[in-house]
């Protein structure tokens, strides 16, 4: 898969199409995954983000059905108008969690990470 910016999105992608070809997909708890290159300041680590950002809505419009994609997120003004409220609400979602409340302080940068990524 070769996607601009870099190549990102492709376990989405890798993910979808092996759902589509009839593969059941489960969660592996001992498995390890390693990045590469490594995030190692905060200017790497925020163009990963907006670079997964880009690669990842790429994918969600590829497989829309899939995705359940609305119209509003087929369009980039309908992204960037709504990623604060799309951030907030993603946010919420990962803090309603009773195991993320020991890390309620990283609240800030969990929601500017979903806004970059948006």
């Amino acid at each position: 898969m070769n996607l601009s910016k870099g190549r990102r999105g492709e376990d989405s992608d890798w993910t979808i199409r092996m759902k589509q070809a009839g593969f059941e997909l489960h969660f592996g708890p001992m498995a390890v995954v390693r990045h590469a290159p490594l995030r190692a300041n905060w200017s790497s680590l925020i163009r990963h983000w907006v670079h997964s950002g880009y690669n990842n809505i790429r994918v969600r419009l590829r497989y829309e059905q899939e995705y359940q994609t609305p119209f509003w997120a087929k369009r980039v003004w309908g992204l960037r108008l709504l990623s604060p409220v799309i951030a907030l609400y993603t946010t919420l979602a990962i803090f309603k969690n009773r195991l993320s409340w020991p890390y309620w302080r990283s609240i800030p940068i969990v929601y500017a990470t979903k806004v970059i990524y948006c």
